[in-house]
């Protein structure tokens, strides 16, 4: 997963080979996408927009995630707004209904480190660099360092 919704940006002004290859058919889907997706945004109230990205579009049936259980709720409680402002729109005149599903933001957890403890040696170090130092706050910083234990 992405830390942020991912958003197909696609062109197929790029001359792909074969027309009617997997690779242009997928191409062409992701354009329709992510023109897709810029019209949703629109259609969803500012603070929903980066809470909620299209999933979907098939058959009719509008498909949004949404990255907790509250920001989809929020949008199926104004569901009948959005599907009214969609279908106005010429992408989404054959939209039918809208489905919601919650998929939240991948986050890596960050590894848990442990202090070790600084030896009798490091400590001794630390207090001699700390004497010859001018710099008064180096100086107390290292003092600082060197008391604990």
């Amino acid at each position: 997963m992405f830390s942020k919704p991912y958003l197909a940006q696609f062109s197929q002004k790029k001359k792909i080979p074969g027309a009617s290859s997997p690779l242009a058919t997928l191409l062409s889907k992701a354009d329709h996408l992510a023109k897709y997706q810029e019209v949703v945004r629109q259609s969803l109230e500012p603070a929903s927009r980066e809470h909620c990205w299209l999933e979907n579009y098939n058959n009719g049936i509008l498909y949004l995630q949404s990255e907790s259980a509250v920001w989809a709720t929020r949008i199926r409680m104004q569901q009948h707004v959005i599907l009214k402002q969609l279908k106005s729109t010429q992408h989404f005149n054959s939209l039918r209904a809208l489905r919601i599903s919650v998929r939240p933001r991948y986050q890596k957890s960050m590894p848990k480190t442990i202090a070790k403890p600084l030896s009798e040696l490091t400590l001794a170090h630390i207090k001699q660099t700390s004497a010859g130092i001018t710099d008064s706050k180096l100086r107390s910083a290292l003092e600082k360092l060197g008391n604990t234990k």
